[in-house]
């Protein structure tokens, strides 16, 4: 069946919004990954071999200044190497953060080779924006951007300066890191929050680890990333003590917690997260939990329960309903709570209180870890590229967000299985 330059263009759109949601949803794999990115790649080679007829159409998408039609449009033009084309681009992008990320995500999908000469060229624009995004250039593709980081450090921008902070500690540029502590009392709350992200990833260090105590337990932007960084960084007594407190405030706070305590993947907090599953509204992000801790899956029968009655999440059919947030779990199955604790009852005694695991296996284990990064899903495979980024201070931070199928070749990972065999893999653990 022959597809259009349209249908290709249209399939360009849905596809990147789909991918730009699946690397941090949790029921997509590495594989899985893979296969949607080689479905969008085939149709932006389809635009490729339009020439310029495809260049138009990606041009005509821009009207809707969707971030899904800047990303087609903007690839387009990076890969074509016109100045013009790019500059038609970023006049629709403007100053609307959404369209500016698709920018920075079209930079992501080259391949350096492609994306070097732009990065380079953004570094050094007198536009904060095209700054950041050349900095975010070199960050997601892992490159040391050499002596070009003295000068983003120096920045009169703080989102550019905040950038750079961040892209030390991702890269794990260890000679910057006294640079990095320079910022770790600055007034100003990102350049703060990334100071001390970079410091306590790269170093473990007291002061910036109590630093994002402090954020985590506020009413903070950064207070999510701050308290996840610390399941991992921060000594174990201390974690669980961050996890009670959270606990105890409001509604956000308690939503934090229950996914950080999944994080943290002591057994201790099993009881509480059973008892969270009865709450319709912390469900699934109790169960999600759960199954970090245990390896149980909860997406099948008779550990997923039924959606409650009653009970709505994400925007409804009601014209006179202002509420158009999408459900955030919309991906994550509702735990049998009943049967969740049988289970519990009956297993609890293979896990031992005061040891982190990931999947039912032991966390501190480079062999788990690497195992999880291959086969694991998205978020845990975050986990465990955070948890290898702690144990090796000098390596870069794996990029789990990046092309599916350049991840596979930098892990060496071969052809990947089917989900049911990855699933089995999984459950066999570090052997």
């Amino acid at each position: 069946m022959l597809i259009t330059f349209e249908q290709h263009i249209q399939c360009c759109f849905s596809f990147w919004l789909r991918r730009d949601h699946a690397v941090s949803e949790p029921h997509y794999s590495l594989r899985d990954l893979a296969e949607h990115d080689g479905i969008l790649e085939s149709h932006l080679e389809g635009l490729r071999l339009a020439g310029e007829a495809g260049w138009e159409l990606a041009v005509e998408g821009l009207q809707w200044e969707e971030p899904g039609e800047v990303f087609v449009a903007a690839v387009l033009a990076f890969e074509s190497g016109e100045q013009d084309k790019l500059e038609r681009v970023l006049q629709t992008i403007g100053d609307t953060s959404e369209l500016r990320r698709a920018l920075i995500s079209a930079l992501g999908w080259l391949t350096w080779e492609q994306a070097e000469p732009w990065a380079i060229a953004f570094s050094e624009s007198p536009r904060a924006f095209l700054r950041y995004a050349g900095i975010a250039a070199f960050e997601i593709h892992r490159q040391y951007p050499g002596n070009r980081l003295e000068s983003w450090l120096q920045n009169d921008d703080a989102s550019v300066q905040a950038r750079a902070l961040q892209t030390v500690g991702t890269l794990a540029i260890t000679d910057q890191l006294h640079r990095v502590a320079e910022f770790i009392d600055n007034a100003n709350e990102e350049l703060h929050f990334q100071a001390c992200w970079t410091t306590a990833l790269r170093t473990r260090s007291k002061v910036a680890i109590a630093h994002l105590f402090q954020i985590a337990g506020s009413n903070s932007l950064y207070s999510d990333p701050a308290a996840r960084l610390l399941m991992s960084a921060a000594n174990l007594q201390a974690a669980a003590e961050l996890v009670n407190q959270l606990a105890q405030g409001n509604s956000q706070q308690l939503r934090l917690a229950t996914i950080v305590s999944g994080l943290l993947g002591t057994p201790d907090s099993i009881p509480w997260l059973i008892e969270m599953m009865k709450q319709p509204e912390f469900a699934r992000v109790a169960g999600e939990s759960f199954s970090r801790i245990t390896g149980l899956r909860l997406d099948q029968r008779p550990f997923e329960g039924d959606w409650p009655a009653g009970f709505e999440a994400g925007p409804n059919e009601d014209p006179e309903d202002e509420n158009v947030e999408m459900d955030p779990d919309e991906n994550l199955p509702f735990p049998n709570p009943q049967v969740v604790a049988a289970w519990w009852q009956e297993n609890q005694a293979r896990f031992a209180p005061n040891t982190r695991y990931l999947l039912g296996w032991e966390l501190a284990n480079q062999a788990w870890l690497k195992k999880i990064l291959v086969l694991g899903r998205q978020r845990e495979r975050a986990t465990a590229a955070l948890e290898l980024a702690l144990l090796h201070p000098t390596q870069p931070l794996f990029e789990i967000r990046a092309n599916g199928n350049r991840q596979i070749k930098q892990l060496g990972a071969g052809r990947l299985p089917t989900e049911e065999y990855r699933c089995y893999a999984i459950e066999a653990g570090p052997d």
